[in-house]
């Protein structure tokens, strides 16, 4: 499911309520203090899991983008990965 607008409070009880489990959000940059950590105060200490894999927090000037995306865990791979981890096979 892709939700544009999940920051706040009844969104997240929303969610919950329809039984989601699990959000990744996919940051385009470093993570801390982005749009997934955002989503992950909203949840706070209730049973909704949030994912918030993005680029670390360096300066690269020369990398193959795939191999980048790989190392950082939001390859099309990883994130199949983290999937089938955290979801099941099913």
């Amino acid at each position: 499911m892709y939700l544009e607008h999940i920051n706040g409070p009844e969104n997240a009880r929303k969610l919950r309520r329809e039984g989601h489990r699990l959000i990744i959000t996919m940051e385009d940059s470093v993570p801390d203090g982005g749009y997934g950590q955002r989503i992950a105060s909203c949840y706070g200490m209730s049973g909704m899991k949030v994912l918030n894999p993005g680029i670390s927090k360096a300066f690269h000037s020369e990398f193959k983008t795939e191999e980048l995306l790989a190392e950082n865990g939001i390859s099309v791979r990883c994130i199949q990965d983290i999937l089938c981890r955290e979801l099941g096979d099913s």
